[in-house]
Formats: C-alpha cells, structure tokens, sequence
C-alpha cells in the first residue's frame, strides 16, 4: 500500500483520529517538499496562534445572546440583535473564528456536551443596557456555536486531506512511493490542490447561521477572534 492509499484508508476509517490523519498527511506534506501545507497540518494540531490567517472552515456564522437584568426581571439567553451592538463592533461579531486545535474539538465533541461557546468582552456589557431590551442591564453576553457546526469543522478536515490525496492520485493513477518521477508531478500538482482543497471552498462550507441557547461565559480576543470555551 502506497502512502495516498494509507492516508486514504485512515480518511474513511471511523476510528481513525483526525490527530493521526494529520499526522500521516505530514509525512506526505514532507515528502512532497510543500511548505504551507506542512504549515497548515502543524496549525490544526496545535492551534492558530494570533495574526495568521484562518481557513473559511474555521470561520462560522453566529448569534449573540445574553442575559439581562431589569425592573425587578431576569431574561436569560436572550437573543440580542447584532443591530443593537454598537456600529464599530457589528462586524466583528458575526463570526466566530475558531482557533484552538483540532484535538481540542474532538475532546469537545466526546464530552457530548451540546454547544461551544464565546463569551463578548465585558466592555461590551454596559453600551448594551437600555439598547437591547428596555430598563435592562446586560449582565454577560456570547456568540455560541451549536455542536454540529464543531463536529463539521473536524469532518472538513479529515475530507480535505482524502481528496488531497485522490487528486494526487488522478493525476498520476501509477504513483509509487519509490519513483521520484511520481514525487515530481505530485509536487508540480500539490500547490493547486493545497488552494484548491485545503484551503477553498470547494468540497465543504461550514459557515451557517446558528440559532438560540444557554451556555456559560468564555473568552475572546479582540476583533471578534474569539477562544471558545465549551458549556459546562
């Protein structure tokens, strides 16, 4: 078995870890003397560190809710408008961009905990009293992003990296490990196929509006580059 067909096998293996996928995907990456792809293999298993660029996957669609206070009432996970937060932060609170590394994820999704969440910044809270709901405080407030959206964030990887490896292997169906001939046209192809496949949009869209629910607060940074923390 060549190494696009063990890297193919572990894609459709149920019981198969991302984390070793990746892994394997690594030798490939090596082999294949492509820089950024080994670069974004290194980024999924250890996070995205602050400033470099996020995959449209790891970017998703959400809504804001919070809790309120107010004239001898409470609301818990109200929905708050992204109109009602102030001008300057409406964009950067549309998405949640995820960048904790895969296995953080995984752990997430065998917890069977049911939402990931992202708390706003407390500086945030007070421009929200009397603006969302009237007479009412806001006493904390996130993004969340349901379970299923998580669990597609893995599934969009391990994808990725099987039609990676098809793609290598349409292009030359007689690839042998040991013929640098094979190495070569696989290297010609990777650079496409890494825009293409790991990094476009072409076999997964992860990016869909997400509805209600209460979750704990979290954290985030600024810009609406948010670090999740999972509901307890």
């Amino acid at each position: 078995m060549n190494i696009l067909h063990s890297i193919q096998a572990s894609a459709v293996d149920s019981n198969t870890e991302v984390t070793d996928l990746l892994r394997r995907f690594k030798i490939l990456s090596v082999k294949l003397k492509h820089t950024p792809l080994q670069q974004w293999i290194d980024c999924e298993l250890n996070g995205y560190v602050s400033g470099v660029d996020l995959p449209s996957y790891r970017a998703i669609k959400t809504g804001c809710f919070g809790d309120f206070w107010g004239m001898g009432m409470k609301g818990t996970a109200m929905p708050i408008p992204f109109s009602a937060l102030p001008e300057s932060y409406q964009d950067s609170y549309r998405e949640v961009k995820l960048r904790e590394s895969i296995a953080y994820f995984v752990d997430f999704i065998k917890s069977g905990q049911t939402e990931f969440m992202a708390g706003l910044p407390v500086e945030i809270l007070p421009l929200l009293t009397n603006r969302v709901y009237q007479g009412m405080s806001c006493l904390r407030a996130w993004c969340h992003v349901p379970r299923a959206k998580i669990a597609a964030i893995v599934d969009s990887v391990k994808t990725r990296i099987l039609n990676f490896t098809l793609e290598i292997e349409q292009a030359d169906p007689n690839f042998e490990d040991s013929d640098p001939k094979s190495w070569l046209l696989a290297g010609e192809k990777a650079n496409y196929f890494y825009s293409t496949i790991i990094l476009g949009d072409v076999y997964s869209s992860s990016t869909i509006t997400t509805n209600g629910g209460s979750v704990i607060g979290g954290n985030v940074n600024s810009g609406g580059d948010f670090t999740g923390r999972d509901k307890s």
